[in-house]
């Protein structure tokens, strides 16, 4: 009988999402709080229910061959312990787990985890925190209210990591709840955007300081915000430029980017070559969940016409602009829910609509005949998976960055009718637990 306090030898078999190993003993599944995978480690048990034991590891009966000294003081690295061999192995394995456990498609179905050619200081925005009354500058460990100070990071850029150093120094005291630095590395722009908890006359003299830090470093300070009950403008561009390959993209201060530049036009090659390989005489896209219309205006010269659809204004006002910028006039964007959308212009009477952009848009619905999905971690609406089944699109190409909620809408996709070609897993996010998943479903 398992005992509360007890000592159990537990071997490390796979992690959690929220890092702790997972192991077994005499039938019960084991989740051990310090653990990591691959280890045979001392486990203590702190919690028993049903089937599953909660336990933290006392001690290491042998070590790990993946492990590696932790060498990320924030702690947000949560496999900075785990060398990358061993990172692959667990991204790949819990892609499969899941697909498997949740849709029931077989593991047969998920191809080789993708790894980018760049593995540190990847990320293009990074945001750290300010806190005044306990005179803290730094970032949150994961899953906790602990705000760190740290010297270096793996995944930060290092211009962002300059930011962060200056802030440590100087902006502890003035109001300032966050700081959000934006970067470009083909164009060398940079944009920060300062939180305020109450405004501060001396963030100007601030600015100017970074600006020549950021000048230094051989990048060029663009465009700053300040953020409380408005939105304001603070010095240079409202936007800043962005490109992925030859296509160049606005960025303004609430813009959603993949993170790493490096991969991201890996996976839009990717989506681009499943695209030119669908046999169809006219190619009709829709882009759900459009975002600034990145995906779709990167295929404009692979499709004849297509529509992007997102639920936020100023998606959709960048979208249009980022089509002007790339002579994309084969582009139209909508705003809406892309559940609502769909299911009213799907099969919609075009008569009695003034608006030219939005008859357009609904002649291309109609005629759709590829869809892509690249929803946030919740997943799509269930509308939209229905809506799509019952219409006469047979190629969806699905962007996933979290493979439950993939996996949840595969399976009713293959409930559906449809057929799932294949699952690719893209190492988007070295270091970290997370990982993308790109998905072909074909009628």
């Amino acid at each position: 009988m398992i005992e509360i306090g007890r000592e159990y030898e537990i071997y490390i078999r796979d992690m959690s999402v929220d890092m702790e190993g997972i192991g077994e003993f005499e039938g019960r599944v084991f989740f051990v709080k310090d653990a990591i995978f691959g280890q045979t480690c001392i486990a203590e048990v702190t919690g028993v229910k049903k089937n599953i034991v909660f336990a933290k590891s006392v001690g290491v009966k042998e070590q790990s061959p993946y492990y590696v000294s932790k060498n990320d003081s924030a702690g947000g690295c949560m496999y900075s312990s785990i060398s990358y061999e061993g990172q692959l192995i667990l991204k790949e394995n819990s892609v499969r787990n899941v697909i498997q456990r949740i849709s029931k498609i077989p593991q047969e179905k998920v191809r080789s985890i993708i790894s980018p050619e760049i593995l540190k200081n990847y990320r293009n925005s990074t945001t750290f925190f300010i806190d005044d009354r306990k005179k803290k500058c730094g970032f949150y460990i994961l899953n906790t209210n602990d705000l760190v100070e740290v010297d270096d990071c793996l995944i930060h850029s290092d211009i962002s990591m300059e930011v962060y150093k200056y802030g440590r120094k100087n902006l502890i005291g003035i109001g300032i709840k966050s700081v959000n630095v934006k970067i470009s590395r083909e164009t060398r722009e940079v944009m920060i955007v300062f939180t305020m908890l109450k405004t501060s006359d001396r963030l100007i003299e601030h600015i100017e300081k970074l600006d020549e830090i950021i000048e230094g470093l051989g990048y060029f300070l663009e465009s700053v915000y300040e953020v409380g009950k408005n939105t304001k403008l603070v010095a240079g561009r409202p936007t800043v430029l962005d490109k992925i390959g030859d296509v160049k993209y606005e960025v303004g201060p609430s813009t959603f980017r993949q993170v790493n530049s490096y991969f991201t036009k890996t996976m839009y090659d990717k989506i681009k070559a499943i695209v030119e390989s669908i046999d169809l005489k006219e190619k009709y896209l829709i882009d759900m969940y459009c975002g600034t219309g990145a995906i779709g205006i990167y295929l404009k010269d692979s499709v004849d016409e297509f529509v992007g659809v997102d639920s936020n204004r100023d998606n959709i006002l960048l979208a249009n602009r980022n089509a002007t910028i790339n002579n994309s006039i084969n582009s139209y964007f909508l705003k809406g829910k892309s559940e609502d959308i769909l299911s009213k212009y799907l099969k919609g009477d075009i008569e009695g609509i003034e608006n030219l952009n939005l008859k357009s848009s609904v002649e291309i619905i109609k005629k759709a005949n590829i869809a892509i999905l690249d929803p946030a971690r919740k997943g799509c609406d269930r509308v939209l998976i229905e809506t799509l089944i019952e219409s006469d699109i047979d190629n969806i190409i699905y962007l996933s960055c979290n493979p439950s909620t993939l996996a949840r809408d595969l399976k009713v996709f293959a409930e559906g009718g449809f057929s799932v070609e294949y699952i690719e897993p893209m190492d988007n996010f070295p270091f970290t637990n997370h990982v993308e998943c790109l998905a072909l479903i074909k009628r």
